[in-house]
């Protein structure tokens, strides 16, 4: 299939690819953190 008849086709450019990308390592680190402060949080209501 040629680019040309491919609608989708602007959703593969670098560009997006990259800011998928990005997005995905963003929303993991946000995870990562709010697992870290769960954590603290919860060896600090231990003591």
């Amino acid at each position: 299939m040629s680019i040309n008849n491919n609608p989708y086709n602007f959703l593969n450019t670098p560009v997006l690819d990259a800011m998928r990308k990005l997005q995905k390592t963003s929303a993991l680190t946000a995870v990562h953190e709010l697992q870290a402060q769960m954590y603290l949080t919860f060896w600090a209501n231990k003591k």
